[in-house]
């Protein structure tokens, strides 16, 4: 019985290649809590459709050219 699919949490070396950022970015970030991510003991890892959600959060929209 499997509980956990291996391809859907990543370490941070992964979560850093998923969002292209370095890993002291990735770093930086969860000790600011600006991305979800779990503790296992010393070990950090992210839920991969979490990552994707958060990044959807702070897409910000072109502004419209009103003036053509």
């Amino acid at each position: 019985m499997q509980i956990v699919n291996d391809n859907e949490y990543l370490n941070v070396t992964q979560a850093a290649a998923l969002l292209g950022v370095s890993v002291d970015t990735i770093y930086s970030w969860t000790m600011r809590r600006t991305v979800p991510f779990y503790k296992l003991g010393r070990l950090v890892r992210f839920k991969r459709s979490e990552l994707i959600a958060h990044m959807e959060t702070l897409k910000v929209e072109p502004c419209r050219n009103d003036y053509q």
